[in-house]
Protein backbone atom coordinates (compact mmCIF):
# COMPACT_ATOMS: atom_id res chain seq x y z
CA UNK A 1 0.00 0.00 0.00
CA UNK A 2 0.69 3.25 -0.97
CA UNK A 3 1.11 6.67 0.73
CA UNK A 4 1.55 10.17 -0.44
CA UNK A 5 3.54 11.84 1.85
CA UNK A 6 3.94 15.00 -0.31
CA UNK A 7 2.08 16.41 -3.40
CA UNK A 8 3.11 19.69 -5.72
CA UNK A 9 2.29 20.89 -9.09
CA UNK A 10 5.36 22.24 -11.58
CA UNK A 11 4.23 25.24 -13.31
CA UNK A 12 4.45 25.22 -17.09
CA UNK A 13 7.98 26.62 -17.70
CA UNK A 14 9.38 26.05 -13.89
CA UNK A 15 11.23 24.01 -12.26
CA UNK A 16 11.84 22.66 -8.52
CA UNK A 17 14.27 21.02 -6.68
CA UNK A 18 13.40 18.33 -3.74
CA UNK A 19 14.87 15.96 -1.33
CA UNK A 20 13.71 12.22 -1.59
CA UNK A 21 14.66 9.89 0.62
CA UNK A 22 16.34 6.26 -0.22
CA UNK A 23 12.97 4.06 -0.90
CA UNK A 24 10.13 6.53 -1.38
CA UNK A 25 8.86 6.85 -4.66
CA UNK A 26 8.72 9.72 -7.33
CA UNK A 27 5.29 9.65 -8.92
CA UNK A 28 5.55 12.15 -12.08
CA UNK A 29 1.89 12.65 -13.73
CA UNK A 30 1.21 14.33 -16.86
CA UNK A 31 -1.43 16.56 -15.40
CA UNK A 32 -2.65 18.31 -17.93
CA UNK A 33 -2.26 16.08 -21.31
CA UNK A 34 1.34 15.64 -23.44
CA UNK A 35 4.70 17.37 -21.54
CA UNK A 36 8.21 16.76 -20.86
CA UNK A 37 9.90 16.46 -17.46
CA UNK A 38 13.65 17.13 -17.91
CA UNK A 39 14.77 15.26 -14.58
CA UNK A 40 17.96 15.85 -12.86
CA UNK A 41 19.26 13.41 -10.05
CA UNK A 42 21.94 14.38 -7.33
CA UNK A 43 23.61 12.26 -4.30
CA UNK A 44 22.11 14.41 -1.43
CA UNK A 45 25.32 13.45 0.71
CA UNK A 46 27.25 14.04 -2.13
CA UNK A 47 26.41 16.35 -4.75
CA UNK A 48 29.41 15.96 -6.93
CA UNK A 49 28.36 12.55 -7.58
CA UNK A 50 24.94 12.60 -10.08
CA UNK A 51 22.89 11.29 -12.56
CA UNK A 52 25.03 10.13 -15.88
CA UNK A 53 22.72 9.62 -19.16
CA UNK A 54 25.78 7.91 -20.67
CA UNK A 55 26.29 5.34 -17.69
CA UNK A 56 22.82 4.60 -18.04
CA UNK A 57 23.15 3.77 -21.72
CA UNK A 58 26.28 1.78 -21.25
CA UNK A 59 24.26 -0.57 -18.61
CA UNK A 60 20.80 -0.55 -19.67
CA UNK A 61 20.94 0.30 -23.48
CA UNK A 62 19.20 3.60 -24.85
CA UNK A 63 15.93 2.34 -23.33
CA UNK A 64 14.55 3.15 -20.07
CA UNK A 65 11.35 1.27 -18.88
CA UNK A 66 9.87 -0.50 -16.12
CA UNK A 67 12.74 -2.20 -14.54
CA UNK A 68 15.75 -0.09 -15.71
CA UNK A 69 17.81 1.32 -13.42
CA UNK A 70 19.03 5.07 -13.35
CA UNK A 71 23.00 5.46 -12.84
CA UNK A 72 25.38 7.80 -11.71
CA UNK A 73 28.66 9.15 -13.24
CA UNK A 74 32.03 6.76 -13.53
CA UNK A 75 33.68 6.74 -10.62
CA UNK A 76 30.25 6.29 -8.62
CA UNK A 77 28.41 4.42 -11.44
CA UNK A 78 25.55 3.61 -8.43
CA UNK A 79 21.97 2.99 -9.06
CA UNK A 80 20.30 5.85 -8.15
CA UNK A 81 16.89 4.91 -9.22
CA UNK A 82 14.54 2.27 -10.62
CA UNK A 83 11.63 2.30 -12.75
CA UNK A 84 9.32 -0.06 -10.67
CA UNK A 85 5.62 1.02 -12.77
CA UNK A 86 5.54 2.38 -16.09
CA UNK A 87 2.80 2.27 -18.35
CA UNK A 88 3.50 4.98 -21.07
CA UNK A 89 7.40 3.65 -22.07
CA UNK A 90 8.69 6.17 -24.10
CA UNK A 91 10.83 8.72 -22.65
CA UNK A 92 14.76 9.82 -23.91
CA UNK A 93 18.18 10.25 -22.63
CA UNK A 94 20.27 10.44 -25.94
CA UNK A 95 19.67 13.65 -25.89
CA UNK A 96 20.60 16.84 -24.06
CA UNK A 97 18.24 19.87 -22.62
CA UNK A 98 16.78 22.70 -24.30
CA UNK A 99 18.88 26.03 -22.98
CA UNK A 100 18.99 29.70 -23.85
CA UNK A 101 22.00 29.06 -26.38
CA UNK A 102 20.10 26.56 -28.40
CA UNK A 103 17.05 28.98 -28.47
CA UNK A 104 19.16 31.83 -29.60
CA UNK A 105 20.99 29.57 -32.49
CA UNK A 106 17.88 27.49 -33.52
CA UNK A 107 15.30 29.88 -33.25
CA UNK A 108 16.80 33.52 -33.11
CA UNK A 109 14.72 33.95 -29.80
CA UNK A 110 16.66 36.21 -27.26
CA UNK A 111 16.08 35.78 -23.51
CA UNK A 112 14.47 31.84 -23.30
CA UNK A 113 15.01 30.36 -20.40
CA UNK A 114 15.28 26.29 -21.29
CA UNK A 115 15.53 23.58 -18.87
CA UNK A 116 19.35 24.22 -18.56
CA UNK A 117 18.12 27.96 -17.00
CA UNK A 118 15.39 26.57 -15.32
CA UNK A 119 16.94 23.65 -13.47
CA UNK A 120 20.33 25.69 -12.38
CA UNK A 121 17.77 28.10 -10.83
CA UNK A 122 15.69 25.54 -8.94
CA UNK A 123 19.25 23.85 -7.56
CA UNK A 124 20.86 27.09 -6.55
CA UNK A 125 19.40 27.18 -3.02
CA UNK A 126 21.15 23.79 -2.31
CA UNK A 127 24.49 25.45 -3.65
CA UNK A 128 24.83 24.44 -6.66
CA UNK A 129 25.53 26.11 -9.84
CA UNK A 130 24.19 26.46 -13.66
CA UNK A 131 27.76 23.61 -13.82
CA UNK A 132 26.34 21.05 -12.02
CA UNK A 133 23.10 20.84 -14.29
CA UNK A 134 23.48 17.50 -16.29
CA UNK A 135 21.93 15.75 -18.87
CA UNK A 136 19.00 14.59 -18.26
CA UNK A 137 16.27 11.77 -18.08
CA UNK A 138 13.70 13.23 -20.10
CA UNK A 139 10.44 11.27 -19.31
CA UNK A 140 7.95 11.45 -21.44
CA UNK A 141 10.25 12.27 -24.14
CA UNK A 142 9.85 10.92 -27.35
CA UNK A 143 12.51 11.11 -29.60
CA UNK A 144 13.90 8.45 -32.51
CA UNK A 145 16.93 8.76 -34.01
CA UNK A 146 16.75 9.73 -38.48
CA UNK A 147 18.61 7.86 -41.02
CA UNK A 148 21.35 10.95 -41.27
CA UNK A 149 22.21 10.28 -37.99
CA UNK A 150 20.48 13.43 -36.96
CA UNK A 151 18.22 13.17 -33.41
CA UNK A 152 13.95 13.89 -34.33
CA UNK A 153 11.29 15.02 -31.53
CA UNK A 154 8.33 13.56 -32.34
CA UNK A 155 5.15 14.61 -30.25
CA UNK A 156 4.99 12.64 -26.96
CA UNK A 157 2.71 9.79 -26.32
CA UNK A 158 1.39 10.19 -22.70
CA UNK A 159 -2.08 11.33 -22.42
CA UNK A 160 -3.25 13.53 -19.49
CA UNK A 161 -3.08 11.49 -16.19
CA UNK A 162 -0.51 9.26 -17.15
CA UNK A 163 2.15 8.74 -14.64
CA UNK A 164 5.65 6.90 -14.22
CA UNK A 165 6.98 5.73 -10.57
CA UNK A 166 10.65 5.58 -9.95
CA UNK A 167 12.23 4.53 -6.38
CA UNK A 168 14.82 5.76 -4.98
CA UNK A 169 17.63 3.37 -4.18
CA UNK A 170 19.51 6.43 -2.34
CA UNK A 171 18.76 9.88 0.02
CA UNK A 172 18.37 12.51 -3.63
CA UNK A 173 18.01 15.47 -4.36
CA UNK A 174 15.67 15.46 -7.27
CA UNK A 175 15.21 18.60 -9.62
CA UNK A 176 12.56 18.24 -12.30
CA UNK A 177 11.84 21.08 -15.06
CA UNK A 178 8.24 21.03 -17.24
CA UNK A 179 10.06 21.83 -20.31
CA UNK A 180 9.47 25.12 -21.92
CA UNK A 181 9.44 24.08 -25.26
CA UNK A 182 6.38 25.22 -27.61
CA UNK A 183 8.82 25.82 -30.59
CA UNK A 184 9.07 21.75 -31.36
CA UNK A 185 7.47 18.77 -30.74
CA UNK A 186 8.61 18.23 -27.91
CA UNK A 187 5.37 19.00 -25.78
CA UNK A 188 3.27 18.88 -28.66
CA UNK A 189 3.78 22.38 -29.16
CA UNK A 190 2.39 23.54 -25.87
CA UNK A 191 4.13 23.82 -22.65
CA UNK A 192 1.65 22.69 -19.41
CA UNK A 193 2.09 22.01 -15.74
CA UNK A 194 3.30 18.55 -13.97
CA UNK A 195 2.08 16.78 -10.91
CA UNK A 196 4.63 15.30 -8.75
CA UNK A 197 3.67 12.80 -5.61
CA UNK A 198 6.23 11.64 -3.16
CA UNK A 199 5.39 8.07 -2.22
CA UNK A 200 5.85 5.76 0.73
CA UNK A 201 5.00 1.98 0.95
CA UNK A 202 3.24 1.30 4.34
Amino acid sequence: MLQTIEGFVIPKKSARAFELKKSQILRIIAVEGPQVADLNAFNLHNLKEHFSSGRTRSVGGIHVREGSSLYSIPGHENAMMTVIRDPVGVHNILGTRCSGVVYRKKYGIEGYKGCQELLTEAIAAFGLTSYDTHDAFSIFMNKKIGEDGRMIILPPTVKTGDSIDLLAEMDLLIAISACPSEKAATNNFVAKSLGIQILERR
